[in-house]
């Protein structure tokens, strides 16, 4: 029984961990890189799109998943529940010049837009990395 499960549906990859019995963070991170990679190799996430990555998870899973999408995804933002402003995707990497770094996305537009909306646009945005 894997310790981690992903599901990806309308751009977002959501995480849920096992609750019990509890995992170690080291079989996290190896359970997260193995089921990302079968579902990036398999096609179930799409080549070339943005991915969203959605739920609670330890930061070195966070590490491990963008590590597994870096190659697969244009742009990958982060989910944010705690923003002033009310909860938004945070874009983290991006190939996308309509989609710069730090570049917030409302939630409900991410995963229902065909291009979702940038709601606030960093003033000294970062270029995509080419």
């Amino acid at each position: 029984m894997n310790s981690i499960e992903l599901t990806y549906e309308s751009r977002k990859l959501t995480v849920r961990m096992r609750k019990e019995p509890s995992p170690q963070i080291s079989e996290l991170v190896r359970d997260a890189w193995s089921v990302a990679g079968h579902m990036t190799a398999s096609g179930q996430i799409p080549h070339g799109g943005m991915v969203g990555i959605y739920g609670a998870h330890p930061i070195a899973v966070a590490y491990v998943l963008s590590h597994a999408l870096v190659h697969v995804a244009s742009t990958i933002a982060v989910y944010y529940p705690q923003h002033r402003d009310g909860p938004r995707y945070v874009v983290c990497k991006s190939d996308d010049p309509d989609y710069p770094i730090g570049a917030e996305i409302d939630p409900d537009e991410f995963v229902s837009a065909e291009r979702p909306a940038v709601l606030t646009w960093p003033e000294d945005a970062p270029r995509p990395l080419r």
